[in-house]
């Protein structure tokens, strides 16, 4: 019987880091979809400040540089998100590495 308890509790916590580690994974994807969301939002305003700068070229109107730094704001506020979100993302990925060494030392204990 004692065996077969043995047995049960070591499943039990292998099921609990297996449950650990698809959370850190799922949050990661999370991480990961965000960010490629947060860059093609870079590039969505720079397309619009270079469809603004070229229709105003072609119209021999002057770029009214007000729209630009908004639109230069707006791209600095986005990569700094960009780089929260990245800083977290390496974050997840040291918290998978050390979570895979306690995983090994605790097999060879």
């Amino acid at each position: 019987m004692g065996f077969l308890k043995e047995i049960n509790r070591v499943m039990i916590k292998y099921g609990e880091m297996a449950l650990t580690k698809t959370d850190i994974f799922m949050h990661m994807i999370k991480l990961k979809i965000d960010i490629k969301k947060k860059t093609m939002e870079i590039d969505k305003i720079k397309l619009e400040a270079g469809e603004y700068a070229i229709s105003r070229y072609e119209k021999n109107e002057a770029i009214d540089e007000k729209i630009l730094k908004r639109m230069v704001d707006s791209i600095n506020i986005v990569r700094q998100e960009l780089e929260d979100l990245q800083v977290r993302l390496e974050a997840v990925k040291l918290q998978i590495h050390e979570n895979g060494s306690d995983l090994k030392n605790r097999k060879q204990g």
